[in-house]
């Protein structure tokens, strides 16, 4: 089995056992040589300016209300936040 293919087995077993996280890129890094770690740092930057992002509270609003009616054509639908 190469390398390539264990990175790739240990990603999906990564990507099933958190959702939050399911979407991210797999990055290899070579110890010995040094391989993809010109890769790292902007990859790491734009994971940050991601997660990062920031919404008003009116744009998050009509966003879900825009949602909601599309799925369930309702009105008024009052979600509980945890």
């Amino acid at each position: 089995m190469s390398v390539w293919q264990v990175m790739e087995r240990i990603h999906s077993q990564f990507q099933a056992s958190t959702s939050e996280v399911a979407a991210l890129p797999l990055h290899g890094l070579s110890a010995k040589t040094g391989e993809g770690a010109q890769d790292l740092l902007p990859a790491a930057m734009h994971l940050y300016d991601t997660w990062n992002k920031r919404l008003t509270t009116s744009r998050l609003n009509n966003w879900r209300e825009k949602v909601i009616f599309a799925a369930c054509h309702a009105v008024n639908v009052d979600l509980c936040y945890r």
